[in-house]
Parts: structure tokens; sequence; C-alpha cells
């Protein structure tokens, strides 16, 4: 079942937009605070739980947004045949880039040694379909590190054959006339640091 499995690491990238201050974000990796970790949990057909993961994710901040990106060939599933399939059905080669952007105003984050739970709006650009997508995240602040673990869950992912436009424009991976379900969770872990 390559095609169910293959596409939705990809959308990893889009929990992670979440934290920020007046100064300039980087992340931080260190004994304390390893490197940042994107994982994808979907439904799949029969009870198929689906699992994965994506890397190559960087962050610019310019004083008033924060904007993640990820290089979407990253993928990986485990299995490079569904990765491949991944690849295609997200037409790497025609939109390589995704993009989750939030403005800093709209961020909340905790006093030094603090810890806080809020929500965000997100602007992510997809496989060139742009859309408002909600964010909840906790994080715990040391010093000038926020550790961030985040989540969310997109709904309608999917285009349809009635309106192949819908959601992200994507075609629904499918196997055998069986095919994923239509929301995709997705969490973040990750340290940035506000220089």
């Amino acid at each position: 079942m390559f095609r169910i499995r293959s596409v939705v690491p990809a959308l990893g990238v889009l929990a992670v937009t979440l934290v920020a201050s007046a100064g300039s974000l980087r992340f931080q990796s260190d004994g304390e605070n390893p490197a940042p970790a994107l994982t994808f949990f979907v439904k799949g057909p029969v009870g198929f739980d689906i699992n994965g993961k994506f890397s190559g994710l960087k962050v610019a901040d310019d004083g008033t947004k924060i904007t993640f990106s990820a290089p979407l060939n990253t993928i990986s599933t485990g299995i490079e045949k569904r990765d491949n399939h991944a690849k295609e059905t997200l037409e790497v080669n025609k939109f390589p880039t995704v993009t989750v952007t939030v403005t800093k105003a709209s961020l909340k984050f905790p006093a030094d040694g603090k810890e806080l739970t809020a929500k965000a709006q997100a602007e992510v650009k997809l496989h060139g379909v742009t859309k408002s997508v909600p964010l909840t995240y906790t994080v715990k602040r040391k010093g000038s590190v926020y550790k961030v673990d985040g989540g969310l869950t997109l709904a309608g992912v999917w285009g349809t054959d009635d309106n192949p436009k819908a959601g992200f424009a994507m075609k629904k991976p499918c196997f055998a006339m069986v095919c994923v379900k239509d929301d995709v969770k997705i969490t973040a872990k990750f340290s940035v640091k506000d220089d």
C-alpha cells in the first residue's frame, strides 16, 4: 500500500510554526535540546495506522513574521518506493518547498522558567495553495531558549473527484480502491533560541 502511506510525512512541517519574541530566532540543538523532530499520524484503511517523519527544516525571522520551510524531497517513511510515490503526489519538482508563516504578534511565550499552552493561526503554503491553519503548542522557556511541543490536525487535505482544487489540491492517496482518511495529525518538537 505504497500510495496510502506516502504523502503525509510532507505535511509534518505544518506543525512547526510556534514560538517567537522580539529578537531573531534560530534552531537550538545541544545536549538538552535535540534537533527538530517532526512526526505525523494518519488513520489508514481497516485500522491501519500510519506514522512517519520529515526533515530539512529551516527558520527565517524578519522581525514581524516567522517562516518555517522545508524541502519536500526529504520525505522519509522508511520505504524508498513509498517515498517516491509521495514525491510524485506532492509534485516536488513543481512545488519543492512547504512554508508555514506566523506573525510574531499572534504568538504567546512564557516568562523565564515558565511554561504555557496556547493557540495561533498560521499561513501554510503547500502544493501551490495557501491556507490558514490553527495550531496548538506548549512552550517551556529557559533563558533565551524555548522548547516547543506543538501539534495540529489537518482536515480536508485532499481534493475530490467533484472538486480537485479542494484542500491543498492534491489527489487523495489510494491503493486498490482503499484510501487514507481525511484527517492528518501532525506533531513537532524542537527548540529555538532568541538572539
